[in-house]
């Protein structure tokens, strides 16, 4: 059993984040939007492009050739590659159990109701 949709708001070194995911829509998207006062990024998962808004300029850059494949064969390479030379991942376990931690957190506050949590001490 999974939740249908999250909305939260997270603040990171005084930044807020505003985060949405569903499992709802169609079609279906999938992106990450960085919005600053002079612009904005986004990142589109499924197109494969990222856009750069900045003043009245609008980039896009097109990753047409990425493979999604591609991207768990380099990983699975990676862990091996950690294995066998004792090297250290790229992700830590530690970060895993931050990302964890922030997960549970969200959870946590929607069974409270929208509760403010706060992880600084255990972010550390």
């Amino acid at each position: 059993d999974v939740d249908d949709c999250c909305d939260a708001v997270l603040t990171f070194g005084g930044v807020p984040v505003s985060l949405h995911a569903d499992f709802y829509q169609y079609p279906s998207s999938r992106y990450i939007l960085i919005v600053g006062s002079n612009g904005k990024i986004n990142a589109d998962i499924i197109k494969n492009n990222l856009t750069l808004s900045v003043g009245d300029k609008t980039s896009e850059i097109d990753f047409n050739d990425f493979t999604r494949n591609d991207m768990f064969i380099e990983e699975i390479k990676r862990f091996f590659d950690c294995v066998e030379k004792d090297s250290a991942p790229d992700i830590t376990v530690e970060d895993g159990v931050k990302s964890l931690k922030i997960a549970l957190a969200v959870k946590q506050s929607v069974a409270c109701g929208g509760k403010y949590i706060d992880m600084m001490e255990e972010m550390l």
